[in-house]
């Protein structure tokens, strides 16, 4: 981390935290389906949803 404030400062805009979970692709569907995320990507052992400007990735 620098000292001093740059002058040319980077913004992060968004974060995505990926969480381990057991069934992949129940876990998208559930959040899907009960909590209105929209899915982007789902294979048995990776999967993406959104809701507002939240992501979530699922491994």
């Amino acid at each position: 981390m620098p000292s001093r404030p740059s002058s040319n400062p980077q913004q992060f805009i968004q974060q995505a935290p990926v969480l381990q979970v057991q069934r992949v692709l129940e876990t998208v569907h559930f959040y899907q389906d009960v909590l209105g995320f929209h899915c982007d990507y789902r294979t048995e052992t990776y999967g993406v949803v959104w809701r507002d400007n939240a992501a979530l990735h699922f491994t």
